[in-house]
Protein backbone atom coordinates (compact mmCIF):
# COMPACT_ATOMS: atom_id res chain seq x y z
CA UNK A 1 0.00 0.00 0.00
CA UNK A 2 1.48 3.39 -1.01
CA UNK A 3 -0.79 5.62 1.06
CA UNK A 4 -2.47 4.96 4.40
CA UNK A 5 -4.03 7.57 6.69
CA UNK A 6 -4.21 7.09 10.46
CA UNK A 7 -6.29 9.20 12.83
CA UNK A 8 -8.35 8.90 15.99
CA UNK A 9 -11.25 7.92 13.69
CA UNK A 10 -9.46 4.92 12.21
CA UNK A 11 -7.49 3.93 9.13
CA UNK A 12 -8.15 4.98 5.52
CA UNK A 13 -6.27 3.44 2.60
CA UNK A 14 -5.62 5.48 -0.54
CA UNK A 15 -6.66 8.85 0.97
CA UNK A 16 -5.49 11.01 -1.93
CA UNK A 17 -7.56 14.18 -1.45
CA UNK A 18 -5.92 17.61 -1.67
CA UNK A 19 -4.84 19.20 1.57
CA UNK A 20 -2.12 21.05 3.43
CA UNK A 21 0.47 18.45 4.39
CA UNK A 22 3.48 18.68 6.72
CA UNK A 23 5.96 15.90 5.92
CA UNK A 24 8.49 14.84 8.53
CA UNK A 25 10.04 12.02 10.51
CA UNK A 26 8.27 13.10 13.74
CA UNK A 27 10.88 11.50 15.97
CA UNK A 28 9.26 12.87 18.10
CA UNK A 29 6.24 14.95 17.10
CA UNK A 30 6.49 18.24 19.04
CA UNK A 31 4.67 21.56 19.45
CA UNK A 32 6.81 23.16 16.73
CA UNK A 33 5.35 20.74 14.17
CA UNK A 34 1.82 21.46 15.37
CA UNK A 35 2.35 25.26 15.36
CA UNK A 36 3.88 25.12 11.88
CA UNK A 37 0.92 23.17 10.48
CA UNK A 38 -1.51 25.59 12.15
CA UNK A 39 0.33 28.60 10.60
CA UNK A 40 0.24 26.96 7.18
CA UNK A 41 -3.46 26.10 7.56
CA UNK A 42 -4.19 29.78 8.23
CA UNK A 43 -2.66 30.56 4.83
CA UNK A 44 -4.90 28.00 3.09
CA UNK A 45 -8.31 28.47 4.75
CA UNK A 46 -10.84 25.74 4.12
CA UNK A 47 -8.24 23.09 3.25
CA UNK A 48 -7.86 19.92 5.28
CA UNK A 49 -4.57 19.50 7.10
CA UNK A 50 -2.48 16.43 7.87
CA UNK A 51 1.02 15.28 8.66
CA UNK A 52 2.93 12.91 6.35
CA UNK A 53 5.37 10.23 7.41
CA UNK A 54 7.28 8.52 4.62
CA UNK A 55 8.38 5.02 5.53
CA UNK A 56 11.29 5.52 3.14
CA UNK A 57 13.53 8.59 3.34
CA UNK A 58 15.88 9.74 0.57
CA UNK A 59 18.69 10.30 3.08
CA UNK A 60 17.96 7.82 5.87
CA UNK A 61 16.59 4.69 4.17
CA UNK A 62 13.57 2.64 5.34
CA UNK A 63 12.02 2.86 8.77
CA UNK A 64 11.49 -0.46 10.52
CA UNK A 65 7.81 -1.36 10.94
CA UNK A 66 8.03 -0.99 14.75
CA UNK A 67 9.28 2.60 14.41
CA UNK A 68 6.54 3.47 11.91
CA UNK A 69 3.88 2.11 14.25
CA UNK A 70 5.37 3.92 17.26
CA UNK A 71 5.49 7.24 15.39
CA UNK A 72 1.95 6.83 14.06
CA UNK A 73 0.71 6.41 17.66
CA UNK A 74 1.63 10.05 18.31
CA UNK A 75 -1.18 11.11 15.95
CA UNK A 76 -4.08 8.86 16.86
CA UNK A 77 -5.41 11.03 19.64
CA UNK A 78 -8.69 12.92 19.58
CA UNK A 79 -8.39 16.35 17.98
CA UNK A 80 -5.04 15.69 16.30
CA UNK A 81 -4.77 16.04 12.52
CA UNK A 82 -4.29 12.67 10.81
CA UNK A 83 -0.95 11.33 9.64
CA UNK A 84 -0.65 9.99 6.10
CA UNK A 85 1.98 7.28 5.72
CA UNK A 86 3.52 6.99 2.29
CA UNK A 87 6.30 5.14 0.55
CA UNK A 88 7.37 8.34 -1.21
CA UNK A 89 10.88 9.46 -0.28
CA UNK A 90 11.05 12.24 -2.90
CA UNK A 91 8.61 15.10 -3.39
CA UNK A 92 7.98 14.21 -7.02
CA UNK A 93 6.65 10.84 -5.77
CA UNK A 94 4.60 12.60 -3.07
CA UNK A 95 3.07 14.86 -5.75
CA UNK A 96 2.10 11.82 -7.83
CA UNK A 97 0.33 10.28 -4.84
CA UNK A 98 -1.15 13.54 -3.54
CA UNK A 99 -1.90 15.95 -6.40
CA UNK A 100 -3.06 19.48 -5.55
CA UNK A 101 -1.33 19.35 -2.18
CA UNK A 102 0.40 22.22 -0.43
CA UNK A 103 3.52 20.82 1.22
CA UNK A 104 4.73 22.59 4.35
CA UNK A 105 8.51 22.46 4.67
CA UNK A 106 11.34 24.10 6.55
CA UNK A 107 14.05 26.04 4.79
CA UNK A 108 16.43 23.07 5.14
CA UNK A 109 14.05 20.87 3.14
CA UNK A 110 13.37 23.63 0.58
CA UNK A 111 17.12 23.82 -0.10
CA UNK A 112 17.37 20.03 -0.49
CA UNK A 113 14.41 20.05 -2.90
CA UNK A 114 16.56 21.97 -5.37
CA UNK A 115 19.78 19.96 -5.00
CA UNK A 116 20.70 17.95 -8.13
CA UNK A 117 22.03 15.09 -5.94
CA UNK A 118 18.43 13.89 -5.51
CA UNK A 119 17.93 13.83 -9.30
CA UNK A 120 20.83 11.71 -10.55
CA UNK A 121 23.15 14.69 -9.99
CA UNK A 122 21.43 16.49 -12.85
CA UNK A 123 20.11 20.06 -12.66
CA UNK A 124 18.01 19.32 -15.76
CA UNK A 125 16.36 16.31 -14.06
CA UNK A 126 15.71 18.46 -10.98
CA UNK A 127 13.95 21.06 -13.17
CA UNK A 128 11.87 18.33 -14.85
CA UNK A 129 10.87 16.86 -11.47
CA UNK A 130 9.97 20.29 -10.06
CA UNK A 131 7.88 21.01 -13.18
CA UNK A 132 6.06 17.70 -12.66
CA UNK A 133 5.34 18.71 -9.05
CA UNK A 134 4.07 22.09 -10.27
CA UNK A 135 1.93 20.47 -12.99
CA UNK A 136 0.42 18.18 -10.32
CA UNK A 137 -1.01 21.31 -8.73
CA UNK A 138 1.35 21.15 -5.76
CA UNK A 139 3.20 23.99 -4.09
CA UNK A 140 5.30 24.67 -0.99
CA UNK A 141 4.89 26.85 2.06
CA UNK A 142 8.35 27.42 3.53
CA UNK A 143 9.17 28.20 7.15
CA UNK A 144 12.44 29.85 8.07
CA UNK A 145 14.85 27.70 10.05
CA UNK A 146 18.17 27.93 11.82
CA UNK A 147 20.85 26.38 9.61
CA UNK A 148 22.42 23.47 11.51
CA UNK A 149 25.92 24.29 10.22
CA UNK A 150 26.09 28.08 10.36
CA UNK A 151 23.65 28.66 13.23
CA UNK A 152 22.08 31.48 11.17
CA UNK A 153 18.35 31.83 10.67
CA UNK A 154 17.48 31.38 7.00
CA UNK A 155 14.23 32.04 5.20
CA UNK A 156 12.89 31.92 1.67
CA UNK A 157 14.81 35.10 0.73
CA UNK A 158 18.03 33.00 0.74
CA UNK A 159 16.67 30.27 -1.54
CA UNK A 160 17.83 30.37 -5.16
CA UNK A 161 14.77 29.13 -7.03
CA UNK A 162 15.22 28.37 -10.74
CA UNK A 163 13.40 30.71 -13.10
CA UNK A 164 9.84 29.60 -13.77
CA UNK A 165 9.49 27.82 -10.43
CA UNK A 166 9.38 30.85 -8.13
CA UNK A 167 5.60 30.74 -7.71
CA UNK A 168 5.82 27.24 -6.21
CA UNK A 169 7.41 28.58 -3.01
CA UNK A 170 5.72 30.95 -0.56
CA UNK A 171 7.06 32.01 2.83
CA UNK A 172 5.24 31.32 6.05
CA UNK A 173 5.47 34.84 7.42
CA UNK A 174 5.82 35.60 11.09
CA UNK A 175 6.55 32.00 12.05
CA UNK A 176 9.63 31.01 13.97
CA UNK A 177 10.06 28.03 16.22
CA UNK A 178 13.60 26.77 16.77
CA UNK A 179 12.61 23.46 18.37
CA UNK A 180 13.85 20.42 16.45
CA UNK A 181 13.29 16.71 16.93
CA UNK A 182 17.07 16.26 16.78
CA UNK A 183 17.63 18.62 19.71
CA UNK A 184 14.85 16.92 21.69
CA UNK A 185 16.42 13.49 21.11
CA UNK A 186 19.87 14.84 22.04
CA UNK A 187 18.49 16.42 25.21
CA UNK A 188 16.85 13.14 26.26
CA UNK A 189 20.09 11.26 25.54
CA UNK A 190 22.06 13.76 27.63
CA UNK A 191 19.61 13.25 30.51
CA UNK A 192 20.30 9.51 30.54
CA UNK A 193 24.09 9.83 30.53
Amino acid sequence: EHLVEFSSKGVVRGATRARVLLPGSFNPLHEGHEALLASAAAMRPGREVAFELSVRNADKGCLPKEQVLARVQQFVKEGSPPVVCTDAPLYVAKARLLPNTTFVVGMDTAKRLLLPQYYNNSRDEMIVAMCEIKNSGCDFLVAGRVDSKSGEFEDLCQLEVPRGLEGMFRPIEEFRNDISSTSIRKSKLDETT
